[in-house]
Protein backbone atom coordinates (compact mmCIF):
# COMPACT_ATOMS: atom_id res chain seq x y z
CA UNK A 1 0.00 0.00 0.00
CA UNK A 2 0.87 3.84 -0.13
CA UNK A 3 4.27 3.90 2.95
CA UNK A 4 6.04 6.85 4.41
CA UNK A 5 9.61 5.49 3.50
CA UNK A 6 12.56 6.97 4.22
CA UNK A 7 13.55 8.64 0.93
CA UNK A 8 9.87 9.81 1.41
CA UNK A 9 10.65 11.41 4.85
CA UNK A 10 14.10 13.26 3.34
CA UNK A 11 12.04 14.86 0.65
CA UNK A 12 9.29 16.49 3.03
CA UNK A 13 11.94 17.39 5.41
CA UNK A 14 13.68 19.14 2.33
CA UNK A 15 10.44 21.19 1.29
CA UNK A 16 9.67 22.17 4.82
CA UNK A 17 12.55 23.54 5.15
CA UNK A 18 13.14 25.60 1.92
CA UNK A 19 9.30 26.74 3.05
CA UNK A 20 9.84 27.53 6.59
CA UNK A 21 13.76 28.40 6.95
CA UNK A 22 14.50 29.41 10.49
CA UNK A 23 10.79 28.94 10.72
CA UNK A 24 10.51 25.79 11.19
CA UNK A 25 10.43 24.91 14.59
CA UNK A 26 7.48 27.23 15.36
CA UNK A 27 5.70 25.37 12.43
CA UNK A 28 6.50 22.49 13.56
CA UNK A 29 4.96 22.70 17.09
CA UNK A 30 2.15 24.68 15.75
CA UNK A 31 1.30 21.61 13.69
CA UNK A 32 2.05 19.10 17.14
CA UNK A 33 -0.50 21.37 18.91
CA UNK A 34 -3.09 21.28 16.19
CA UNK A 35 -2.77 17.44 15.38
CA UNK A 36 -3.16 16.97 19.38
CA UNK A 37 -6.47 19.04 19.68
CA UNK A 38 -8.24 17.36 16.64
CA UNK A 39 -7.49 14.03 18.50
CA UNK A 40 -8.43 15.61 21.78
CA UNK A 41 -11.11 16.53 19.89
CA UNK A 42 -12.07 13.17 18.03
CA UNK A 43 -11.76 11.25 21.47
CA UNK A 44 -14.68 13.78 22.80
CA UNK A 45 -16.61 13.01 20.16
CA UNK A 46 -16.47 9.22 20.22
CA UNK A 47 -16.87 9.60 23.87
CA UNK A 48 -20.06 11.31 23.06
CA UNK A 49 -21.23 9.29 20.65
CA UNK A 50 -20.83 6.27 22.79
CA UNK A 51 -22.96 7.56 25.71
CA UNK A 52 -25.74 8.51 22.82
CA UNK A 53 -25.27 5.18 21.65
CA UNK A 54 -25.73 3.63 25.06
CA UNK A 55 -28.35 5.74 26.11
CA UNK A 56 -30.36 4.29 22.81
CA UNK A 57 -29.75 0.83 23.51
CA UNK A 58 -31.31 1.46 26.69
CA UNK A 59 -34.30 2.91 25.72
CA UNK A 60 -34.70 0.23 23.10
CA UNK A 61 -34.36 -2.23 25.89
CA UNK A 62 -36.97 -0.43 27.40
CA UNK A 63 -39.64 -0.25 24.47
CA UNK A 64 -39.07 -4.16 23.98
CA UNK A 65 -39.71 -4.79 27.82
CA UNK A 66 -42.60 -3.08 27.76
CA UNK A 67 -44.01 -4.50 24.17
CA UNK A 68 -43.29 -7.79 25.54
CA UNK A 69 -45.14 -6.87 28.63
CA UNK A 70 -47.86 -5.62 26.76
CA UNK A 71 -48.46 -8.73 24.48
CA UNK A 72 -48.10 -11.21 27.36
CA UNK A 73 -50.85 -9.44 28.89
CA UNK A 74 -52.92 -9.40 25.74
CA UNK A 75 -52.16 -13.24 25.01
CA UNK A 76 -53.08 -14.20 28.68
CA UNK A 77 -56.32 -12.36 28.38
CA UNK A 78 -56.92 -13.86 25.28
CA UNK A 79 -56.25 -17.54 26.88
CA UNK A 80 -58.40 -16.34 30.06
CA UNK A 81 -61.68 -16.01 27.61
CA UNK A 82 -61.22 -19.02 25.22
CA UNK A 83 -61.19 -20.96 27.98
CA UNK A 84 -64.70 -19.59 29.90
CA UNK A 85 -67.34 -21.59 27.84
CA UNK A 86 -69.94 -19.71 26.49
CA UNK A 87 -73.46 -21.32 27.97
CA UNK A 88 -75.30 -22.36 24.82
CA UNK A 89 -79.00 -21.83 24.65
CA UNK A 90 -81.28 -24.16 25.61
CA UNK A 91 -82.70 -24.75 21.94
CA UNK A 92 -79.36 -26.29 20.58
CA UNK A 93 -78.63 -28.63 23.59
CA UNK A 94 -82.43 -29.89 22.93
CA UNK A 95 -81.18 -30.44 19.57
CA UNK A 96 -78.20 -32.19 20.56
CA UNK A 97 -79.39 -34.61 22.82
CA UNK A 98 -82.08 -35.39 20.35
CA UNK A 99 -78.96 -36.18 17.89
CA UNK A 100 -77.52 -38.07 20.51
CA UNK A 101 -80.86 -40.27 21.41
CA UNK A 102 -81.36 -40.80 17.48
CA UNK A 103 -77.91 -42.06 16.92
CA UNK A 104 -77.70 -43.89 19.76
CA UNK A 105 -81.41 -45.84 18.34
CA UNK A 106 -79.82 -45.86 14.91
CA UNK A 107 -77.72 -48.49 15.66
CA UNK A 108 -79.82 -50.70 17.20
CA UNK A 109 -82.81 -50.43 14.73
CA UNK A 110 -79.75 -51.26 12.18
CA UNK A 111 -79.07 -54.36 13.89
CA UNK A 112 -82.65 -55.84 14.12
Amino acid sequence: MMGIGTPELIILGVIALLLFGKDLPKVAKSVGKTISEFKKGMSEMTSDLREATSDIEEEARSVKKTLTDSASDINSSVQKKKKKKKPTPKFVEDEEEADASSDAQSPESQQS
